[in-house]
């Protein structure tokens, strides 16, 4: 019986690194991550079946398209380690997501990290989506439309359209999981998984650990201290720093920073983001040999996503959404995430409107002969207003806005929204997205009229420095695949090598640009990403259940297409440079 592994959870950078050098030029906000480069293409032309598949995935895999050679597979006796003891506040199996009610009809189950949704019964053909390891999606049939095309064990068709075969990745019985459901995403809530931060550096484990393998990997828990020459050298304390990450056996880097700190026998080493683009430490230096315990090294600062906690050798540990182990005393949960929303427009709530994004904001009150503002109260940054179309009052350098409460707001502490036009060929209800850059706005339209709207951060422009301008690319495009949730991470200039497992409700709609939810800041209405469309994560939720093309139920990830599931239109401009003119950065720095 093979049953779920979490160990099966990441794509080695050998296997991404052709896909994400070919797309450099065109991502932005991250390297294409594990599953964008998977999923978004056909499958590996030395791939002719699910064995074959199978056989492409080792201990840091995920099921995706194989881009190498087989490699060597452990069996399951290696990918069992998993099996510790579960707390009992671990979230419950939970079976079809569906919120209209119990269903008994027959499904498919994922039991690998994710399984792909083919358009036609071909193994080689064309994806329309993904489930993830856990989700059931509804059968039309119970009975196998056939074994061919690389399937032995049968295709079959699921509801949202598509094909998905029967394998070593998947089971008609959701019981053969036996408690190991990882933990499923909340569609009704803004952040569909719990979510930590490491606040120091830490280990991320290939499965979970044995004393053996943490002494392997961090002897200096156990007050061993390695050669001088390798690359990790610590303090004999429980919690030591980390040094850069470098893979066993690399030459240990100094960092060039009165603040770096040292072990006492003076190797630098790499604690924070920042200390790690000192030394020229990079995402890919932090990664695991293959094989071995270590999955990857952590810095502070990176995110993670839980499926639950999990004991072994004393120790707790958190199992990740994506596979990963990490001890639970080097990371604190996620707890300032943005509760800002946007506002639904109607009759009642018509444009135009202002958000307060100065952080020291007032309304105002015009003195008896209107040549005077005075102070009303200090308000919190993000309210909204809306406006009436009187014209703005000038007084000195400042223009005052009247709202229809009837106080004043100073214009340059405010984000103003106002309609914009529909382009020519936009049907009387189609949906279309509009960016305004300048204002930091994201409106949704049906036609001509807007029901939607919010504050964005785009990505921080630097047009003086190729290397830091993330600006985001302008033009019109149409949103060509959705991801209820995805891992991001690389290497950024300024920002070194960041990680942030299942950002949510992401929607690209140019290379790796994406409109996303953001909950690690609080700074929507000024620019701040590194390229992509970030948004409040209760924002991204209503775009991302309003945009389209629409996730079917259980599905993870869904891929528009030009018949039957076309994508939502995405504008993205300058105020003074028209909708649809392209625009953006000469050279999109690399990740």
């Amino acid at each position: 019986m093979q049953r779920f592994s979490p160990i099966r959870a990441k794509v080695s950078l050998s296997a991404i690194a052709a896909t994400a050098t070919a797309l450099s030029a065109l991502s932005g906000c991250s390297r294409v991550d594990e599953w964008w480069s998977a999923v978004h293409g056909t499958a590996h032309a030395n791939t002719s079946g699910p064995d074959a598949f199978a056989e492409n995935i080792d201990d840091d895999a995920s099921a995706g398209p194989a881009t190498s050679a087989p490699r060597n597979h452990h069996g399951p006796d290696r990918h069992e380690r998993d099996s510790g003891t579960v707390d009992a506040s671990a979230a419950p199996d939970s079976g079809v997501v569906d919120a209209s009610g119990p269903y008994t009809g027959p499904t498919m189950t994922a039991t690998w990290v994710w399984v792909p949704i083919f358009e036609r019964m071909d193994w080689n053909g064309p994806k329309v989506g993904y489930f993830r390891a856990g989700a059931s999606l509804r059968l039309r049939s119970a009975t196998s439309l056939g074994n061919g095309a690389g399937c032995p064990r049968g295709w079959y068709e699921v509801e949202g359209g598509g094909y998905v075969c029967l394998n070593r990745m998947t089971t008609l019985d959701a019981r053969e999981l036996e408690g190991r459901r990882p933990t499923q995403p909340d569609l009704a809530q803004a952040m569909p998984y719990p979510y930590m931060t490491t606040y120091r550096p830490a280990v991320m484990y290939r499965w979970l650990p044995s004393e053996a393998d943490m002494r392997e990997v961090e002897p200096e828990r156990f007050g061993v201290v390695r050669d001088a020459g390798a690359a990790v050298v610590a303090a004999p304390t429980a919690g030591a720093l980390l040094t850069t990450g470098v893979p066993d056996g690399g030459a240990a880097v100094q960092v060039g920073t009165a603040s770096a700190p040292t072990q006492p026998n003076g190797t630098a080493v790499v604690a924070t983001r920042a200390q790690a683009e000192d030394a020229g430490v990079r995402i890919e230096d932090l990664q695991g040999e293959s094989g071995t315990p270590l999955l990857r090294r952590m810095l502070s600062g990176m995110y993670i996503s839980i499926d639950r906690e999990m004991a072994s050798a004393g120790r707790r540990f958190l199992r990740t959404q994506n596979g990963g182990y990490i001890e639970r005393g080097a990371a604190s949960a996620v707890r300032n995430a943005p509760t800002f929303q946007g506002v639904t427009l109607d009759e009642q709530h018509p444009l135009p409107m202002a958000f307060m994004v100065a952080f020291e904001g007032y309304t105002y009150d015009l003195s008896p002969d209107g040549q005077r503002p005075v102070r009303r109260e200090r308000v919190p940054r993000l309210t909204t207003y809306h406006l009436t179309s009187d014209p703005p009052v000038s007084i000195g350098r400042e223009n005052y806005l009247k709202t229809r409460e009837g106080f004043y707001v100073r214009e340059r502490n405010v984000r103003v929204v106002r309609t914009s036009a529909a382009p020519a060929d936009v049907g009387a209800t189609e949906k279309w997205i509009e960016v305004n850059l300048d204002r930091q706005m994201l409106i949704a339209y049906e036609g001509s009229r807007p029901v939607y709207v919010t504050l964005v951060s785009t990505g921080r422009r630097n047009r003086d420095d190729e290397q830091r301008n993330y600006e985001t690319v302008q033009g019109a495009f149409r949103i060509y695949a959705k991801h209820l949730t995805t891992t991001m991470d690389g290497n950024s200039a300024g920002d070194g090598p960041y990680s942030i497992e299942d950002v949510p409700w992401v929607m690209y709609f140019e290379g790796s640009f994406a409109l996303h939810g953001a909950f690690w800041h609080n700074l929507f209405g000024y620019m701040r990403s590194h390229g992509c469309v970030n948004m409040a994560p209760a924002d991204a939720r209503w775009v991302f259940q309003w945009s389209d093309p629409q996730l079917p139920a259980g599905w993870h990830g869904v891929n528009a297409s030009t018949v039957g599931r076309p994508g939502t239109r995405v504008y993205v401009h300058y105020e003074r440079q028209a909708l649809g003119e392209r625009g953006g950065p000469r050279v999109v720095p690399g990740h």
